[in-house]
């Protein structure tokens, strides 16, 4: 049997006078269980609150496939249904794991308790709602992780190419540059003046060109330029053609560049505009590569505003949307998306708190893209219209069914496969949109168009 003594060791209770202590003594069931036990399954009803007397008691939540350990609660801890509150199922489980004492007090006593012990009412009313706080909080931090996972595995894919594409091309222009000697030193031979080496130079757009050319273009050029190295007698010329081509050298650049060149100095002179050229290009790829890795760090800097304070800041919504598309890039071509923007000009800035919102937009863009079909379309809009400002996010799968999409906001809703998703996002994302932004989230769906839209004020 519970006792005063008991009570007393609960901070919740322990300032409790001895009336108010009996009732509840009298009125709470006590039960000792053993580690192992399940003091509450999944999907049970869950009637009353808990109180831990002595021992532990550990939370198991629900995400996904997995129940993970979200907390532990020991001697003290006031558990389970509270006055008012709406809970009837937790999506988890609760397990003994010390020897321990708990207290059951039934949610058909909460109104004769608050009625013999009115202090007590209140304090468990503030109880509920921190815990409720606690629990939108935990959410809500659980969510960021998730999406930064996704950003993080994102990040890896993006920079995975033109970090490859930089240490491949470092390492041909290594061998180009060991090489370079011996071609240098063969067309010195030949006693070419320096206005002669100079004019050989080739120019840039020649490059650009042979980029352009189609497969077709590509071959018929290699052929026309074999043919023309065999007519001068230079050696390997099947081999040799193809190269020049591809290092961006057509067979009108090759005639005015060797233009006035002794025929014994031909295959030197080509070697070495070859090796020029393809310098040229190497540099040009290691360039454009680095470019790239710049422009991903940016775009990361600017998604997680690592430069900001954690307050509202006047930001261009449509930097975040293109943020987030960055990351989400490799989802993108994976699925060999259409990606259409419709941004209005001069778009007003708003006050949002940056890091929230590039959360919603991961959560939003992500869905619309598993939900669009390969090779199907995702379009994303923004618009001021009157005092707000609307971000409409479209892609053209299956769509919602009408039976679903009343409950598309719901906690720990998700029509996705198990593990997949953990029904937590899209909620997070309307609450971040309406309690902290005094914003509207809605969606529009039928079989090949489903809308989301964020309304934010100006």
């Amino acid at each position: 049997m519970i006792t005063e003594a008991d009570l007393r060791t609960i901070p919740t209770f322990e300032d409790l006078g001895s009336d108010h202590l009996k009732w509840l003594s009298e009125n709470i069931r006590e039960e000792v269980m053993e580690p192992g036990t399940d003091l509450w399954k999944e999907e049970d009803l869950i009637e009353d609150m808990w109180i831990v007397f002595s021992g532990a008691v550990q939370f198991y939540l629900r995400q996904g496939a997995e129940l993970r350990l979200l907390d532990t609660w020991r001697t003290g801890r006031i558990l389970g249904v509270l006055p008012f509150s709406r809970m009837t199922h937790i999506p988890g489980r609760f397990e003994v794991i010390e020897h321990s004492r708990v207290g059951f007090l039934h949610k058909s006593k909460f109104r004769e308790m608050i009625y013999e012990i009115p202090i007590l009412g209140a304090r468990l009313v503030a109880m509920m709602s921190d815990r409720v706080r606690t629990e939108a909080k935990m959410d809500q931090e659980r969510e960021k992780m998730l999406a930064l996972g996704k950003m993080s595995a994102g990040l890896a894919h993006e920079l995975n190419n033109p970090a490859a594409a930089v240490k491949r091309a470092s390492e041909l222009l290594k061998q180009r540059l060991e090489d370079l000697p011996k071609v240098v030193s063969r067309l010195a031979q030949h006693q070419l003046s320096p206005e002669d080496i100079c004019a050989l130079m080739p120019k840039q757009d020649s490059m650009e060109g042979s980029a352009m050319m189609t497969t077709l273009e590509r071959a018929s050029e290699e052929e026309s330029v074999i043919d023309w190295l065999e007519e001068r007698g230079v050696d390997e010329s099947w081999l040799k053609g193809p190269a020049l081509v591809e290092a961006g050298l057509s067979l009108e650049h090759l005639n005015k560049m060797t233009e006035g060149v002794p025929s014994e100095a031909l295959t030197d002179v080509l070697d070495w505009a070859e090796s020029k050229m393809v310098s040229a290009q190497i540099v040009n790829e290691i360039n454009e590569s680095a470019e790239r890795i710049s422009e991903l760090i940016a775009s990361v800097k600017s998604y997680s505003h690592m430069d900001r304070a954690g307050e509202k800041q006047l930001v261009d919504i449509t930097e975040g949307l293109e943020s987030t598309l960055t990351m989400l890039g490799h989802k993108v071509r994976g699925k060999s998306l259409d990606l259409e923007r419709d941004y209005g000009k001069d778009l007003p800035q708003v006050s949002v708190l940056p890091g929230e919102m590039n959360q919603v937009w991961t959560n939003i863009i992500d869905n619309a893209i598993d939900a669009a079909p390969e090779g199907g379309l995702l379009n994303l809009s923004a618009h001021a219209e009157g005092k707000n400002i609307f971000v409409r996010i479209s892609d053209n799968g299956s769509g919602i069914p009408a039976d679903v999409l009343p409950l598309i906001f719901d906690p720990f809703f998700t029509t996705k496969d198990v593990g997949e998703g953990t029904g937590i996002g899209l909620e997070i994302a309307k609450r971040i949109i309406s309690k902290q932004h005094a914003g509207v989230l809605s969606v529009e769906s039928e079989p090949g168009k489903t809308t989301f839209q964020v309304c934010l004020p100006l």
